[in-house]
């Protein structure tokens, strides 16, 4: 029996975009059909396919699954992936998180072979499963989006609903002017790049204030949401709660890392990572060491290529660049 299925997907916010095939129906295992737009590449499984232009727009997606193989192509341009039978499921699911895959249409049709009345039960069921996904897919849409205005370019940067009290609290914050010509002050390459209030300004003023007390913003720390490349960060001390300053920001940029690197990274901080994560991990990259201990309230949208620039400036031996990267923040929806 071979299968076509054609999608039509608009890639409308953020870099990594999932549609999970043929996983069991816990759909926790399965290959994972990935795409970046950022670095122009297309993942399943272990293979990679590289230098695939316009993944930030809306493309047409054709899948013809027979037996052990699928072949994918983008439209119109093919290429075929190997999967192992072990991996081979009952059923084809289709899932996205926080708005990043909207389909557009979805056909589902045999080819050359006759469908049988068991199949045609299975696919009314994906059909009807796949009807639901655009429904709650659209729902979880974002709600707010800013933009960074920098001297190196501009990045814009979906805020996460998943964070409310962070989200609000830092539009509260671009609103008062609190960013006006804020600058990237400490920048550690493969690392992050991080605005707005040094940790010595803020203690310091606390220092010279008691009578004003500390404050902190509670966290929001959820598991769904890490250091992948492009994430927004809120900044913070070593607080116990590990709440965050309310005037410090950071960009993650990080490296690309390793089953072995994770692997530590798990045994050390006992709490294992999605197979998403580790997917985004090994191909786009991030700060997997950060996670659970600082609040990630969105992530970049348009203008990694800037970020990255960021990143990459001259500093001295305190990780502070040696020009000044400023920045100013416009809300672009709310």
């Amino acid at each position: 029996m071979i299968q076509v299925f054609n999608l039509s997907k608009i890639c409308s916010t953020g870099d990594q975009k999932v549609i999970s095939l043929r996983a069991d129906d816990h759909a926790d295992r399965g290959y994972r059909l990935n795409f970046s737009e950022n670095n122009q590449t297309v993942s399943l499984g272990n293979t990679m396919i590289k230098g695939v232009k316009g993944l930030y727009k809306t493309i047409k997606i054709d899948l013809i699954m027979k037996d052990d193989i699928i072949d994918v192509s983008i439209d119109n341009k093919r290429c075929v992936v190997n999967r192992v039978p072990e991996q081979r499921g009952n059923f084809l699911w289709f899932y996205a998180k926080h708005g990043h895959v909207k389909f557009k249409s979805i056909k589902i049709s045999p080819l050359r072979d006759k469908i049988n009345p068991l199949t045609l039960l299975q696919m009314r069921k994906m059909i009807t499963l796949l009807v639901l996904l655009f429904l709650d897919v659209n729902a979880d849409a974002q709600s707010a989006s800013v933009r960074f205005e920098t001297n190196k370019g501009n990045i814009t940067v979906m805020l996460y609903d998943a964070t409310p009290n962070h989200r609000d609290m830092f539009l509260s914050a671009i609103k008062r002017g609190l960013y006006k010509n804020a600058v990237f002050n400490r920048v550690i390459r493969a690392f992050v790049s991080q605005g707005g209030e040094l940790d010595d300004t803020i203690l310091n003023r606390e220092k010279q204030h008691p009578d004003l007390g500390v404050k902190r913003f509670p966290a929001e720390l959820k598991p769904e949401l890490f250091h992948k490349k492009g994430a927004l960060g809120a900044g913070r001390d070593d607080n116990p709660e590990k709440a965050s300053y309310f005037s410090q920001l950071y960009f993650v940029v990080g490296k690309v890392q390793t089953d072995m690197q994770l692997d530590l990274i798990e045994k050390k901080k006992g709490k294992p990572f999605y197979e998403h994560q580790r997917e985004v991990y090994k191909t786009i990259g991030g700060t997997p060491q950060l996670d659970g201990d600082y609040t990630i309230f969105g992530e970049i949208t348009e203008g990694m290529d800037v970020a990255d620039a960021i990143n990459a400036v001259e500093t001295n031996k305190d990780d502070v660049p040696l020009e000044p990267v400023i920045f100013n923040i416009k809300v672009l929806k709310k």
